[in-house]
């Protein structure tokens, strides 16, 4: 069965994208885009635990300007592969960054995903902190796409421990929480990262606007982790979070984002390189004063 992550109106189809209309004009939306989160957002290889070379690769950002053809600042990113070990507190910087930076669009691909999972924690403490992660999130004041809990449980013993993985149906109480919440809110976007982990593990196929990946070859949309996206599945969110963002705005039109989501991976790839090797480039050390 093919998913296909589409804008539908609270309460029909919950798996799918609940929207609540915002106002922009054309391209205004993307011209200073934000990310905020954890290690799918900041990007992750299980290789380097501490960032380097390949992480660059799995950086969202990078797909993002390449996608965005529209006049913008560089994507900024705010977060970390460690906001699981404080998600309250890395939660709250992350927030107060991105208020700074005056964002015209904030995404939240994975920002809830540690106010559900983690360890020592009851059901209840996990509803109780996810409503936390909302209430941070309220502090937005711009347009804002936000991802919902993906269950999983394919990550055990992988990327994830046994006590880091919420009860399924906890993580749908969140999920139902999230679309309320979404819902009676304006410039809010949810889009269904679950769906799209759901996918890729079951190698089920799956399409955003007139790209379909065929059954069968979405698992290379993951890592070997089957938790973190590949740089294909890099591609893939920001092709889809994109897409749930210019549902914000009916005056945002689709020719602000490139479609092409080969030429999206070659231009985000070279880009991530590009950056990595100029930090990592040696700065030149000033010229000694003549005596």
């Amino acid at each position: 069965m093919r998913k296909t992550l589409q804008v539908v109106m609270a309460g029909i189809l919950p798996w799918m994208i609940l929207l609540s209309p915002a106002v922009a004009g054309k391209g205004e939306l993307f011209s200073r885009p934000v990310l905020i989160g954890a290690s799918v957002s900041a990007g992750f290889t299980e290789s380097e635990l501490f960032g380097g070379e390949k992480t660059a690769g799995y950086q969202l950002k990078h797909y993002f300007d390449a996608a965005i053809l529209s006049e913008h600042a560089p994507t900024e990113t705010f977060g970390g592969a460690f906001f699981f070990m404080s998600p309250e507190k890395t939660g709250a910087t992350c927030i107060e960054k991105a208020l700074a930076a005056k964002p015209s669009l904030v995404v939240a691909i994975d920002f809830l995903f540690w106010f559900c999972y983690g360890e020592g924690m009851t059901p209840e403490q996990r509803l109780t902190k996810f409503e936390e992660g909302l209430k941070l999130l309220e502090k937005i004041d711009a347009p804002m796409v936000i991802g919902d809990i993906p269950y999983a449980s394919a990550a055990v013993d992988k990327m994830l421990s046994k006590e880091q993985l919420p009860p399924k149906e906890i993580v749908e109480q969140c999920n139902k929480r999230l679309r309320e919440w979404g819902g009676n809110r304006e410039a809010v976007a949810v889009v269904s990262l679950s769906d799209f982990m759901e996918a890729a593990v079951a190698n089920q196929s799956l399409n955003v606007r007139e790209h379909i990946w065929a059954e069968g070859s979405t698992r290379a949309l993951l890592q070997g982790d089957l938790l973190h996206p590949s740089h294909h599945g890099c591609v893939g969110l920001t092709a889809f979070v994109l897409d749930a963002a210019l549902t914000c705005s009916p005056a945002v039109q689709s020719d602000c984002v490139c479609w092409d989501l080969q030429k999206v991976y070659t231009e985000g790839l070279a880009s991530a390189r590009a950056a990595f090797a100029s930090k990592a480039a040696p700065k030149n050390e000033p010229a000694a004063k003549s005596e």
